[in-house]
């Protein structure tokens, strides 16, 4: 307690908006993840490998209310209607990408990840170009930009920078999503596997230590849990013929 009230309280508020900016996000108009990952980069204390430590509790606590939430709401709308289905494909190589993300902490330089980020960005953003964000005949993704190329990007990407969310938003957009609930759905459950394996695998690493570090992300996912169902209220209010557009033009 002692410590926790020691620290300096201005990073811990930007820190707290940040987290909250997850929960919010993630359940709503997604596409704020590098303002996140920019904010927690340079408020938390210890620099980004701390920061990572910190980030990855909140991201799991905030997919899973995002999954719980949006599951809940597709139940009672229709009570027939079942949970939309993992990609098992994409995400085998997302995980795949983990692990060699997780190999190459500390060896491949932050220029690098930039490349390869901005690489899988262009080939989504072409798809784009070349079809609709929701429904069409546009050149096919996966002719494009292969599942394992981008599921593999993914992953490394989450590792090293905390990003994937634009990889997922990008490709799940371009897969054109017909409702936006189910959109949202998709992607936290997505989310979820690989921030919990990335959790997983922080513990196991040391990155993630088991002190005062896991109080103070504690802490921080309980503000990203107010953040869910204020995005959820404002992805509610959004038409969902302005969902995509809107979601397009924060993510790319």
């Amino acid at each position: 307690v002692a410590d926790w009230l020691a620290l300096d309280s201005a990073p811990w508020l930007w820190l707290g908006v940040a987290s909250f900016l997850t929960g919010f996000s993630k359940a709503g108009v997604t596409g704020l993840a590098p303002l996140v990952t920019v904010i927690f980069a340079k408020a938390a204390p210890g620099g980004p490998k701390r920061a990572l430590a910190l980030i990855q509790p909140v991201l799991v606590v905030s997919d899973l209310a995002v999954y719980w939430r949006y599951r809940r709401e597709l139940r009672r709308t229709s009570s027939t209607k079942a949970p939309p289905a993992l990609d098992i494909g994409l995400l085998s190589w997302t995980l795949l990408g983990v692990g060699l993300g997780q190999l190459s902490l500390g060896r491949i330089v932050d220029r690098t990840v930039r490349h390869v980020l901005a690489a899988v960005l262009a080939s989504l953003l072409l798809s784009k170009a070349v079809g609709p964000v929701v429904g069409g005949s546009g050149l096919a993704l996966d002719r494009l930009l292969p599942s394992w190329a981008v599921g593999i990007a993914c992953g490394c990407v989450s590792v090293l920078t905390n990003n994937a969310g634009v990889l997922v938003d990008m490709y799940l957009l371009s897969a054109a999503a017909a409702d936006k609930n189910e959109y949202l759905l998709r992607r936290s459950s997505f989310l979820l596997v690989i921030a919990a394996t990335k959790l997983a695998l922080h513990v196991a690493t040391g990155m993630l230590p088991l002190d005062a570090t896991v109080l103070h992300s504690m802490c921080l996912s309980a503000i990203a849990l107010c953040g869910v169902p204020a995005g959820q209220a404002m992805a509610r209010h959004i038409p969902q013929r302005l969902f995509g557009a809107v979601s397009w033009s924060l993510v790319a």
